[in-house]
């Protein structure tokens, strides 16, 4: 895995940096698989929460010779081999998952909507070397794109929420690890030259692949929304919303 894209929230624009590292041919960034890490992050927390809670009783069986007569009806591996486990399972799935075209591209990875710090450590283990750009767009114009569409699964303190959550876990995430990029939506469509300098270096592409893809708008869509709604957002976000200049 070479690169891998990760938003904010849903509308953020993901897809548009999706398309702008395929305009290389030799790259091949697919599309969302509905957060599966959430699923392996499950399996870590459920087992730890075990091992924390039932450890005496593998401390207790090897302590006293491997006695059967032990309660040992709980007893698993130590942590480490859990982590390794886990990291190992990581990342055989997504290097079998996204093997198909893999002989005919040299830079392969995915984009995905809602991964937080923990998702995204969880992977950078099982990846250490693939490179993370997340992707922020000012709250208001995501969920004034959010407000249109029937599958919109937030209410407005709940986007809030996440929003904010998510935001601020990414500059956490940008400011300590180098194979971390952090880029605003705005400065994407705005074509900033740092920042478009900052992505063709990532995905080794020229101003002129960038731009075919930045000026053409796919399934863009927004819808109006009240006043009393964009209060509620600044209220809710406005301390990390500052710290992306919004």
């Amino acid at each position: 895995m070479h690169i891998i894209v990760c938003s904010v929230a849903h509308r953020s624009g993901s897809t548009l940096l999706q398309r702008i590292f395929n305009a290389r041919k030799q790259t091949l960034i697919w599309g969302q698989h509905d957060r599966c890490l959430k699923d392996f992050l499950n399996i870590y927390t459920k087992i730890k929460a075990s091992q924390e809670k039932f450890d005496y009783q593998k401390n207790k069986y090897f302590l006293n010779n491997e006695d059967p007569n032990t309660s040992i009806a709980n007893m698993t591996p130590g942590h480490r081999y859990l982590e390794h486990a886990l990291h190992d399972s990581i990342k055989g799935f997504f290097e079998n998952f996204y093997e198909e075209y893999s002989e005919s591209h040299d830079m392969i990875g995915f984009k995905e909507v809602l991964y937080g710090i923990e998702e995204i450590s969880l992977f950078q283990k099982a990846f250490p070397d693939c490179k993370v750009v997340l992707l922020v767009r000012h709250p208001i114009d995501i969920w004034k794109s959010l407000s249109g569409k029937e599958w919109n699964p937030f209410t407005i303190e709940s986007f809030c929420e996440v929003w904010r959550n998510n935001a601020d876990d990414y500059i956490k995430l940008s400011k300590r690890n180098k194979k971390v990029t952090l880029v605003r939506y705005e400065d994407i469509v705005s074509k900033d030259e740092d920042t478009l300098t900052s992505i063709g270096k990532i995905g080794r592409l020229s101003l002129e692949e960038m731009n075919y893809v930045i000026n053409k708008k796919i399934s863009s869509s927004t819808k109006p929304i009240t006043a009393d709604d964009e209060n509620k957002i600044i209220t809710l976000c406005g301390k990390v919303m500052k710290k992306f200049h919004y």
